[in-house]
């Protein structure tokens, strides 16, 4: 029995593993065991091996270039929603909200289940030539581990030189 919990740990322990990546020259660290899959251009899905957690990231040029705050200022104006948290990321200017909310769910035979808590962290970010929107979706049962997760990436966000 503490054989297996341990192989379990050891092999747990890997499964959020860092690897860099790019999208459209911005550089961040993913969690290598997740899917990736390619959206149009600038627009990129990554989701957990198990449900329970995946983001999406956006990156677009800034045409014509601007300071980073007067461009995080006009994505939120676009974003509207909850209140946002300016914070800077990558050195640059950013903010992020999170919000709480049950999304319905759907059981296996299509029939209607219990609604699932879903915690939704979106964090914005631009240095004036390059802007990005990065949205993390959570269910409640992997919310403390994939919480940090999300955290890790957002802190690992690095611009195109």
């Amino acid at each position: 029995m503490i054989a297996a919990a341990l192989l379990l740990a050891l092999t747990l322990s890997g499964a959020d593993d860092l690897t860099a990546t790019t999208v459209e020259g911005l550089q961040l660290k993913v969690p290598a065991a997740w899917k990736r899959t390619d959206g149009e251009k600038g627009n990129v899905r990554f989701d957990a091996p198990n449900p329970g957690a995946s983001f999406e990231l956006s990156v677009f040029p800034v045409a014509p270039r601007r300071e980073g705050a007067l461009c995080v200022d006009q994505l939120l104006k676009a974003l509207k929603g909850p209140k946002w948290t300016r914070d800077t990321v990558g050195g640059a200017p950013a903010a992020w909200n999170s919000v709480d909310e049950a999304a319905p769910a759907v059981g296996e035979g299509g029939e209607k289940a219990a609604p699932v808590q879903v915690r939704t962290n979106s964090y914005v970010g631009c240095n004036g030539a390059t802007k990005w929107v990065l949205t993390v979706t959570l269910s409640s049962k992997g919310q403390a581990r994939y919480e940090a997760l999300a955290r890790k990436i957002v802190a690992s966000i690095a611009y195109p030189k």
